[in-house]
């Protein structure tokens, strides 16, 4: 029963999402984007995986 209303509680999470391209933060996108790469760059390196960098 708890896991019916859970899953129910992260579709309607979901469903309320606006997914439709937001131009306006663009440049919050390639900035986040930037940070992502440069800290898997990071993470590829300690962990001898740079092969697999970026997307692991």
């Amino acid at each position: 029963m708890i896991t019916n209303i859970t899953s129910q509680n992260a579709l309607d999470r979901l469903f309320a999402i606006n997914w439709q391209a937001d131009d306006t933060r663009i440049q919050s996108h390639i900035a986040l984007f930037r940070e992502y790469l440069r800290r898997s760059a990071i993470w590829a390196k300690a962990l001898n995986c740079a092969e697999l960098w970026p997307f692991f």
